[in-house]
């Protein structure tokens, strides 16, 4: 169903083609904007978008994980938005950060795998054809900087950098994030900016550090395991060979790091936030906090991310505080990464909307979500793994139900509500629920086949980079 908001009024297309309907909707955008958007708004806001480096929102207090691992980002949540079924474009940081910059999904963009030839993957950085959202605020006179600490898929060899001022990425933990960001922010002298920040204390090997702040959460957990990052390998290559007994006290343990972890990062979003309202930057701000995919713990015989499309290495959280919002709201319809840039020129001034968002054009909730994993980076193909993840899978959600098409046929429908574990596969039982979410899929992805993929401009890594992505896992 296409639903366009025209002259103040909803005006839905159920029966139309959806080729058609795009095509009206991309045309009715060009008009005088009318009761669609919120009351007229004088200035563009600062904008902040925090990706929080492989935290998955099964594991977080405000999603209803147990443990009440992120109560400063719960406090944050209650006065703001909180998207309760977010998706990554991916289950790794590449393509879905890349969705995050452009709206597009990564059969569109390209930032994603692809096999060369027999055995052989290799990744394509992001085409500089693609319009990025700080380019989009640096033509409208933003002040854009950046400060990433994945060294990996974050490096400025990825073209993720295209329309920064400033573009830092370096491996550090969130606390020398922060003194960098109110370095930077006590040095300007008034213009817009929009400060992208990625934070990595959820990524292997997890920032395990016992806080003095909460000395009493897990506080029995050794982290004796913390600095090593074979310990994923070793794990994924027993659980996948099925060894028994299945070691379900690691795995235990590396649930626990990561908890830890996810303290650790929330007690530095909370440093942020204040450090933003003592500069009464606070309230005006439009702040996006996101992820970029989540993280295994056992499940699926899976360990960390970046393998296979299951809901725990794609639901993501997804929380935005608009311009001055105060009150709280829970948003239950499904929404992708790549709707981002559309939610943020949503609450901009009507003549900058008008730019942008034919180019930024899916509406969250009038299209399906999706989520791709193409061929598996170089670090995954391994013989003991039994070659499980030398394959395409394409994902899609149309709640409860969530389908994935493999290209070794190994296709899976879950319903999510009543199995949020994955563990029965209902393909054959829901034919004709199966025979939807297929078509949906395809149509959603005919209908925007007119970009193609940029071709491959893939060069050697540098010895520096090599290194960089050893240490984070990925070679």
């Amino acid at each position: 169903m296409i639903r366009i908001c025209f002259s103040g009024r909803n005006v839905e297309f159920s029966q139309m083609p959806s080729a058609l309907g795009r095509l009206l909707a991309s045309v009715l955008l060009l008009l005088p904007l009318g009761g669609c958007f919120p009351p007229e708004i004088a200035s563009p806001p600062n904008v902040l978008l925090i990706t929080l480096d492989s935290l998955t929102a099964s594991h977080m207090s405000c999603y209803g994980y147990e443990r009440e691992t992120s109560p400063h980002i719960d406090a944050f949540a209650k006065q703001a938005t909180l998207f309760r079924k977010a998706i990554a474009t991916s289950p790794w940081t590449l393509p879905t950060h890349a969705s995050i910059m452009t709206g597009k999904f990564p059969f569109e963009h390209g930032a994603r795998t692809f096999k060369i030839r027999e055995n052989v993957v290799r990744e394509n950085p992001l085409d500089e054809s693609f319009l990025t959202l700080a380019e989009a605020l640096k033509q409208e006179g933003f002040s854009t900087v950046a400060f990433t600490a994945n060294t990996g898929y974050l490096a400025p060899r990825w073209q993720l950098a295209q329309g920064f001022d400033i573009y830092e990425n370096k491996r550090v933990d969130g606390n020398l994030i922060n003194e960098a960001v109110f370095k930077w922010l006590d040095a300007q002298t008034g213009e817009p900016f929009f400060l992208f920040l990625n934070y990595m204390d959820t990524h292997s090997p997890y920032n395990t550090h016992k806080s003095s702040k909460r000395p009493d959460f897990l506080a029995h957990v050794t982290t004796k395991w913390a600095g090593r990052g074979r310990m994923f390998e070793d794990l994924t290559t027993r659980l996948i060979k099925g060894e028994e007994p299945r070691p379900e006290e690691e795995l235990q343990l590396l649930s626990d790091l990561y908890d830890i972890a996810i303290a650790n990062l929330d007690e530095y979003i909370q440093a942020l936030l204040d450090g933003l309202r003592e500069r009464g930057l606070y309230e005006d701000m439009m702040i996006v906090l996101t992820s970029d995919h989540g993280e295994y713990f056992g499940e699926h015989d899976l360990v960390e991310h970046g393998k296979d499309v299951y809901h725990r290495g794609l639901w993501i959280p997804l929380i935005v505080k608009y311009p001055n919002q105060q009150d709280g709201e829970v948003v239950e319809s499904g929404i992708s990464a790549a709707d981002i840039p559309r939610l943020v020129f949503s609450r901009f001034p009507r003549d900058i909307a008008r730019r942008y968002l034919p180019q930024f054009s899916d509406e969250p909730g009038d299209h399906v979500v999706i989520s791709e994993q193409y061929y598996a980076i170089p670090a995954h193909w391994r013989p003991a793994w039994r070659n499980r993840f030398n394959r395409e899978r394409a994902v899609v959600y149309d709640w409860p139900y969530k389908l994935i098409q493999s290209s070794d046929g190994d296709h899976e429908l879950f319903d999510l509500e009543s199995d949020p574990d994955e563990m029965q596969n209902l393909i054959t039982q829901r034919p004709k629920v199966t025979a939807r979410l297929r078509s949906q899929l395809e149509d959603f992805k005919s209908d925007r086949e007119a970009i193609l993929e940029p071709g491959p401009k893939v060069r050697a890594p540098t010895p520096e980079e090599i290194e960089e992505l050893e240490a984070l896992g990925y070679l």
